[in-house]
């Protein structure tokens, strides 16, 4: 019995799609993923598995099933089900209990306690396998302190952030040192939920480990859609006739996909995908193609990018990707504001400034605090004659350092027109460009404080909640419309990742950051506004006069 591909469909019984409970005989799924394991468990003598799945791929029934054959013919050994809410970690452990309750009565071990949330695998004299088979959601207290050496975490890209101290205690719990650590087994599943949270950093983190031809610590396993039977639908001879004559580019890609097995897909799989879209209602904000690949992804980064609630739609952001290319040039600015070429430079240059060109920038404010998990301060340069992204910035400075920056920046950009977010820090970087006598600074007009009805100049973009709402269904719509003029790829992984949060608002999704969609949302409506330079009564008449303009003098409004 110790080999678990003879043990399931032999000893365990699952409740089948018509509610019979029937032999648990593995798919095609199922069985790849058997063999990736236990293979990993050959190398290393242990298990350790990401795994990233489509919809209904059977992952934890064969994760349950495994651990069931473990626990019950294993002596003193735990296993450990965590999920993200009660009634997923019900039925996972019905599904356990399901086991239990069938398995034949020569391979059922004596039990001591089978509750809703544990089963004991012992007698009351101690004289049995002294195993346990335990379940908890995610933000349960509990689990320091114990010895498990079987975990499964159910749907672990939904855990919520507040319970990453208790996951962390139930890593803990299971033996870390040689020779301990050899037979325990730790399987992470889930679906994806976007391109943020705890799941993700770990699949990336095991990617870059991977991409320097090292072995990473976990196994990676993500199997698409198409390898599952299920997801095919027969179909007549003149029905694959039609289907190979009205392929979409999608679809002749979809066919050129290669499976895990070296199998191709097929045109039943491009069946089963028509049919299934056309039955798919899609939420608002998706398109009914965007939200079949949130559930049946094709690889791990369409997992990602289209499980996640980005207000922009996704699909546009990927073509709008396409258009983005390396900078011509990498560097910063010297004391004199001078241009200087330099790999680690904070600023991306795709196009120089022209002679006769016109330029805007848009600036968001951080403090300037090193670490990731801080702010960045972020800055973008719009050519004014086609609307393209000619420059970016993306750095750590304080806000008055970030300030004088700018003033280069504008500067070198044929003094470009600067919008520099006015809240928090923004007053101090407006300060320093104020002192600087920097000739543009976008300025707002608001009504005075004395309620005469006059209008005020303030300087700089002041984000509030009808603004911030503004300038960002401005860049819905320039992404719909495929005409974003973004060639940054950053700035789009950062829209990726911009989303309406839990309380209705937009923002980043945990974890991540919204700088650059801020900057860019700024500097956008700089351009589309297109705000005219009014120079005072006093230095039109000199102009009119034919003196020179000096810039310096100038105050720019919108009009």
């Amino acid at each position: 019995m110790n080999d678990f591909l003879y043990y399931a469909p032999t000893c365990l019984k699952i409740l089948g799609k018509d509610g019979s409970l029937q032999p648990f005989i593995l798919n095609r799924s199922q069985v790849l993923i058997h063999g990736m394991i236990e293979k990993q468990k050959k190398e290393k003598g242990y298990v350790r598995v990401l795994a990233l799945k489509p919809r209904k791929l059977g992952l934890s029934t064969y994760t349950e099933g495994r651990f069931y054959h473990n626990t019950s013919h294993r002596t003193g050994v735990g296993a450990m089900i965590m999920t993200e809410a009660d009634q997923s970690r019900d039925g996972l452990f019905r599904m356990v209990k399901t086991y239990h309750e069938n398995v034949p009565d020569a391979v059922r071990p004596q039990t001591l306690q089978s509750n809703e949330k544990a089963l004991v695998f012992d007698t009351p004299t101690g004289t049995g396998l002294k195993s346990r088979y335990d379940v908890k959601t995610c933000d349960s207290k509990g689990g320091k302190g114990i010895t498990t050496h079987y975990n499964h975490w159910s749907e672990c890209a939904y855990f919520s952030k507040n319970s990453l101290d208790n996951l962390s205690g139930l890593l803990e719990s299971i033996p870390s040192g040689y020779p301990h650590i050899l037979g325990t087994e730790v399987i992470k599943e889930t679906t994806a939920n976007g391109t943020a949270g705890h799941f993700y950093d770990h699949w990336c983190e095991m990617d870059e480990i991977r991409k320097k031809g090292k072995t990473p610590e976990y196994l990676q396993v993500f199997i698409p859609w198409t390898y599952d039977e299920d997801y095919a639908l027969p179909v007549t001879s003149e029905q694959r006739k039609h289907i190979l004559n009205t392929l979409t580019d999608e679809e002749k890609w979809l066919l050129r996909f290669v499976n895990p097995d070296g199998t191709p897909t097929t045109v039943e799989n491009v069946a089963w995908r028509r049919w299934k879209i056309r039955e798919v209602i899609a939420p608002l904000g998706f398109t009914k193609e965007d939200f079949f690949k949130q559930w049946f992804p094709m690889t791990s980064e369409e997992a990602f990018v289209f499980s996640g609630k980005s207000i922009f739609g996704i699909s546009d952001l990927m073509a709008a990707q396409l258009e983005c290319y390396p900078p011509e040039a990498v560097g910063t600015f010297n004391y004199y504001g001078k241009f200087v070429d330099h790999k680690e430079g904070i600023m991306q240059v795709w196009q120089t400034p022209r002679i006769g060109e016109t330029y805007v920038i848009g600036a968001d404010v951080a403090e300037g605090i090193a670490g990731d998990k801080h702010d960045y301060s972020s800055a973008d340069v719009i050519n004014c004659r086609n609307g393209q992204q000619v420059c970016h910035v993306n750095c750590k400075l304080d806000p008055d350092q970030w300030g004088a920056f700018l003033n280069h920046l504008g500067r070198y950009y044929n003094n470009a027109l600067i919008g520099v977010e006015a809240n928090n820090h923004g007053l101090t970087t407006l300060t320093t460009l104020k002192h600087k006598t920097y000739p543009k600074i976008y300025q707002r007009e608001k009504l005075d404080a004395q309620g005469t009805g006059r209008k005020q100049k303030q300087a700089g973009w002041l984000t509030t909640a009808k603004s911030k709402f503004k300038i960002i269904d401005g860049l819905v719509t320039i992404v719909r419309d495929h005409d974003t003029g973004i060639v940054c790829y950053e700035t789009i992984e950062e829209f990726k990742n911009y989303s309406i949060l839990e309380d209705g608002s937009f923002g980043a999704m945990p974890g991540k950051h919204d700088d650059r969609v801020m900057s860019y949302a700024i500097t956008h409506e700089m351009y589309m506004t297109k705000p005219q330079m009014r120079l005072g009564q006093a230095r039109r008449q000199q102009v009119e006069c034919g003196k020179v303009l000096n810039l310096k003098e100038a105050e720019v409004i919108i009009t």
